[in-house]
Formats: structure tokens, C-alpha cells, sequence
């Protein structure tokens, strides 16, 4: 359960390029500068997830750590995310404190 909160976030994250960018649109691709910034997702379960975005480059961080880096392009209605990090902490400290954060409000 835990492991599809995290995807729904970061679902929600690539939701929130997409609809930038619907009313951003100069059709010329690259970047768009109006994605630059801190993106913040809160969970239900207190997890804090951030995307930030700067020309082109973006981070991911959950909870504080590292949870990825790359890089993005923007063309028309659409954002290609190029994932170059993966830290290890994505793996397994993310999973285990949504699991553990589960485990509380179910006792």
C-alpha cells in the first residue's frame, strides 16, 4: 500500500508539469521556465515529496533524503523525464517508513 502511495505521488508531480504546461505552450520545445521552482506533495501519512525544477534539470526528494535527479525537455503539451540518479534510500528507507507510518494508524 505504501509502495502505490509513492507512485500516486509522483504521479501527481508529472500531472502538475503536464497542466503547467497546458497554459504555457509557445510550441518552440527545450524548457519551460514556468516549471522552475519547489513543487511540494504531502501525503495523507505525513511523507513530504518535492520536485525541484531549473532549466531543465530536476530533483526529487522524499522525506527529506535524495530520491532521484535527470533532466526534463518540454514540447507542446508534453515533458520528457530523463531519470540519471536513482539513490539507494528510493529503494528501501522511503518504502519502510510509509510501511511503518501504515502500521500506526491501523494499531
Amino acid at each position: 500500500m505504501a509502495n502505490r502511495k509513492n507512485w500516486l505521488g509522483i504521479l501527481v508531480i508529472v500531472l502538475v508539469f503536464g497542466m503547467t504546461l497546458v497554459g504555457c505552450d509557445d510550441g518552440s520545445g527545450g524548457t519551460d521556465p514556468a516549471l522552475n521552482g519547489t513543487w511540494v506533495n504531502n501525503d495523507e501519512y505525513g511523507n513530504i515529496r518535492e520536485l525541484n525544477c531549473n532549466n531543465g534539470s530536476f530533483e526529487q526528494i522524499y522525506n527529506n533524503k535524495p530520491y532521484a535527479k535527470g533532466t526534463y525537455t518540454t514540447s507542446g503539451n508534453n515533458v520528457t523525464i530523463k531519470i540519471t540518479h536513482l539513490h539507494g534510500d528510493s529503494f528501501v528507507g522511503a518504502n519502510q517508513n510509509g510501511i511503518q507510518k501504515l502500521k500506526q494508524k491501523q494499531h
